[in-house]
């Protein structure tokens, strides 16, 4: 036990703690309520107007930037303006997928009206060359750094409600006759760290996540916006014959990356993956740092010759890596029902 803990208090500390670890709330209702108001809270910050995205920009962004392009992505997939994806039921405190109107699949308050316009794809309606690919990376690098921001802000809200919690219940077991010749404040901060801290692991997590993806992606991209993909980086282009009525978007992870003994992951092994319809059948754009360019190509290499090999690939990012996904509602229908689960499964951890 912290050596902030006077030894006389150890006994009862402890036992205090072991029955906190049960839920810090008086009751199941009051838990139900905290959660339901944290995940409205929650879901209303993500439409919180900011800055531009764009390096040295202090305008306000539009509240409906697309994080995908709404004309060459989206629209393909839709049926009757409806596709399905991820998104929070704020009273049950969960993910569930659902249909989402097309108009709002992908938005963020990422970019100004002027520079939303500088994505000169969106009226042609196809992203065909590479400097358009390195523009939609972008704009995935922008929502990712978005995500991340919106993620350790709501994380630092939890843990802060979680915190003013457990100090109510210390206060009412010290109301109750509990006697303690340790200080209040160290009896709460030893208490938080015991009782916090997967919370705290996952703040670090996010901190050092959005730091890397700042300096290693944001930055060299925003750099060369427009003119295509910078020397840092590599990419491999993959055309599947087949047309999936499946949209993704967003950092995985590539086969084999560590990670570290408190389960953070080595950053550098993120690759970005765009995947798309298009008039050929869908495009697969993966891009990774030059340092990783061979386990990129190798996996490409794979990728193009192994169907199966493809077909597991995606939906492993649909199921665990990726939040950032739409489909078209008769492909999610008609996908097995364990599928469905998996996924659901694998999504509400991060609630």
């Amino acid at each position: 036990m912290g050596q902030s803990i006077h030894p006389d208090d150890r006994a009862a500390v402890g036992t205090l703690v072991g029955e906190l670890r049960g839920g810090v709330f008086a009751s199941d209702s009051t838990r139900r309520e905290c959660v339901q108001r944290l995940n409205r809270e929650r879901v209303e910050r993500w439409n919180n107007i900011g800055n531009c995205h764009f390096p040295l920009c202090r305008s306000d962004a539009i509240a409906r930037s697309h994080s995908l392009s709404d004309k060459a992505m989206i629209d393909p997939i839709a049926e009757k303006r409806q596709v399905v994806g991820p998104k929070v039921n704020t009273f049950e405190g969960r993910y569930e997928v659902g249909h989402v109107p097309a108009s709002k699949a992908s938005v963020f308050p990422g970019f100004c009206a002027h520079h939303e316009a500088s994505f000169t794809f969106e009226k042609a309606g196809e992203i065909s060359c590479g400097p358009e690919l390195q523009m939609q990376l972008f704009r995935s690098i922008c929502r990712q750094m978005f995500f991340l921001e919106h993620e350790r802000d709501s994380l630092s809200i939890y843990r802060s409600e979680m915190e003013s919690k457990l100090k109510e219940r210390i206060e009412e077991a010290v109301r109750a006759g509990l006697t303690l010749k340790t200080p209040f404040d160290d009896v709460l901060r030893y208490s938080s760290a015991e009782l916090l801290g997967l919370v705290d692991l996952m703040l670090n997590q996010r901190t050092k996540d959005l730091e890397f993806t700042s300096e290693q992606w944001y930055e060299p991209n925003a750099r060369s916006f427009g003119s295509g993909l910078p020397a840092c980086m590599h990419d491999e282009l993959i055309t599947c014959p087949k047309t999936l009525p499946i949209v993704l978007s967003g950092p995985i992870l590539m086969p084999g990356t560590q990670r570290g003994m408190d389960g953070t992951p080595d950053f550098s092994g993120t690759m970005y993956v765009n995947l798309f319809p298009n008039d050929n059948g869908t495009l697969i754009h993966l891009v990774a740092l030059q340092a990783r360019r061979s386990e990129l190509a190798q996996l490409a290499t794979a990728l193009e010759s192994d169907g199966a090999e493809l077909k597991s690939s995606i939906e492993y990012w649909l199921v665990h890596c990726c939040d950032h996904w739409y489909m078209s509602p008769s492909f999610w229908g008609g996908l097995a029902a364990e599928i469905k689960a998996e996924v659901l499964e694998a999504m509400n951890p991060c609630v």
